[in-house]
């Protein structure tokens, strides 16, 4: 037997610890590797059993049907992977090194799994065929009709192209490369041809249309 004492700071060496059975000694390295597994086992089935716990798995539809059954089942499984937790708490408090590497590694390689199982795969071409409108958005746009969707402007208003929308959106759209021949584009579009917007004669217009509305 090892005639070195117990360390209570983190370690390397075989002093003879204890994990969790008598005969069951960190004495050789062939004592650390019967450790590790049984560390390893605990882990997992922990993993198992929260999993279990989180998805309310039930081994019959009878125990699921029943509220005190299934609180009887599901607090049972909350049980054991507590149990199983202060087990693998235990072998950690050997301050074995490698014990608590294993331990760490054991879990995470079980949440790894969990991960897998949730996680839902998807490609690239879900997210592309996803409608930018759902089917009552598209059956209320179709039932008001095309001038729920361009705002008309009342005769003679003038809108100075910096103040259209659908000027900026046909902008947007050439700059894009987007080349196209609607009627809003055309009419919102300047031609060399065409005079330039003069800020004066636009007030002046639009000072004329309110006062025939005032008229009227």
């Amino acid at each position: 037997m090892n005639s070195q004492k117990w360390q209570s700071f983190l370690h390397f060496s075989f002093l003879g610890e204890h994990v969790l059975f008598e005969n069951l000694r960190l004495e050789s390295f062939w004592g650390f590797f019967v450790g590790a597994i049984l560390t390893s086992a605990l882990c997992l089935t922990e993993r198992l059993l929260t999993f279990a716990v989180s998805n309310h798995w039930c081994p019959s539809p009878s125990i699921k049907s029943s509220k005190w059954r299934n609180a009887l089942w599901r607090s049972g499984l909350y049980w054991i992977a507590t149990l199983i937790r202060l087990l693998y708490m235990l072998i950690a408090m050997s301050y074995h090194i490698g014990l608590i590497i294993v331990t760490a590694t054991a879990l995470t390689a079980g949440q790894f799994i969990i991960e897998l199982r949730d996680t839902p795969q998807q490609s690239p071409r879900d997210y592309m065929e996803v409608p930018l409108l759902n089917a009552d958005d598209e059956a209320a746009a179709h039932a008001l009709g095309p001038r729920s969707r361009h705002r008309s402007n009342p005769d003679g208003i003038l809108i100075h192209p910096n103040h259209s929308d659908v000027s900026h959106v046909g902008a947007v759209g050439m700059e894009l490369g987007f080349s196209g021949n609607t009627e809003s584009a055309k009419a919102h579009s300047y031609t060399g041809d065409q005079a330039r917007w003069d800020d004066q004669k636009g007030k002046s217009a639009a000072r004329g249309s309110d006062a025939r509305h005032s008229q009227l």
